[in-house]
C-alpha cells in the first residue's frame, strides 16, 4: 500500500498500488477533515524533527501529538481515524431474570425496605447473594425505586390499625390517663429508624 500525499492545504488522496488492470478500477479514498489535519501535524514534524516546534505551530499538547503519531507508525493512515467509542464488549446484566422476578417480589410486598434490606433478605432467605448496587438497578429499571408514596400508604394504614383516636370533648383528669403515639419513618443511608412521639393530653 502506498500514499500520495498533497501539499499543504489542498486535498490529500489515499492511493492502493495494485497490478494496472485491478488498479484501474479503483476509485482514490478522499480523506476526512480531521484526518488530513493529524496527518499534516505529521508532515510538519516529518520536516523539523522538532516536537515542541511542531505542537505550538499548530496548538496541540506533546500528549495528542504522540497519541496520534503512533498509531500513524502502527496503523498508517488508517490509525488516523477517530475510533468508535461504544465498548465492543457491553457489560452484560448480572442477573438471571429469575432473581430479577423474585427482587420486584419482594419489593412490592415490602415497598419501604431498602436495597440494602432486599440484598440481605435474599440473601439469609433465599441464598441468593446479589449486591445492594444491583438490587437498585433493578428497582430503578422497573420504576420501583419511588419510596415516598409507599411510605405514606403504609404510614396512613399503620395509624388506622394501630391509633385509637380520641373522641371530640374528651379530656383527661389526672396524667398519663390520655396519651397520645405517634411513629415517624425516618429514613437514612439505606435504612429506617422510628421516632416514637408520646402527647400527655392532661398537659394541653
Amino acid at each position: 500500500v502506498g500514499v500520495m500525499k498533497g501539499t499543504i492545504g489542498t486535498n490529500t488522496y489515499l492511493f492502493s498500488l495494485f497490478p494496472k488492470k485491478i488498479s484501474s478500477k479503483i476509485k482514490p479514498v478522499k480523506l476526512s477533515r480531521e484526518v488530513k489535519v493529524r496527518l499534516k501535524w505529521i508532515q510538519h514534524y516529518q520536516k523539523t524533527r522538532n516536537i515542541s516546534k511542531t505542537c505550538r505551530y499548530y496548538g496541540i499538547s506533546r500528549t495528542t501529538f504522540y497519541k496520534w503519531y503512533k498509531r500513524y507508525q502502527k496503523e498508517g493512515i488508517e490509525g488516523l481515524y477517530d475510533r468508535p467509542r461504544t465498548p465492543k464488549n457491553k457489560r452484560k446484566p448480572t442477573v438471571r431474570n429469575k432473581y430479577q422476578q423474585i427482587i420486584i417480589k419482594v419489593r412490592k410486598k415490602h415497598p419501604t425496605w431498602s436495597k440494602e434490606k432486599i440484598a440481605k433478605y435474599l440473601e439469609v432467605e433465599k441464598g441468593i447473594k446479589v449486591s445492594p448496587s444491583t438490587v437498585y438497578r433493578v428497582l430503578k429499571r422497573t420504576k420501583l425505586i419511588e419510596r415516598i408514596k409507599a411510605k405514606r400508604i403504609e404510614r396512613k394504614r399503620n395509624r388506622n390499625i394501630n391509633k385509637k383516636r380520641i373522641g371530640k370533648g374528651l379530656k383527661a383528669t389526672f396524667p398519663g390517663e390520655v396519651v397520645q403515639i405517634d411513629v415517624k419513618h425516618l429514613p437514612q443511608k439505606g435504612k429506617t429508624y422510628y421516632q416514637f412521639t408520646s402527647i400527655d393530653k392532661s398537659m394541653i
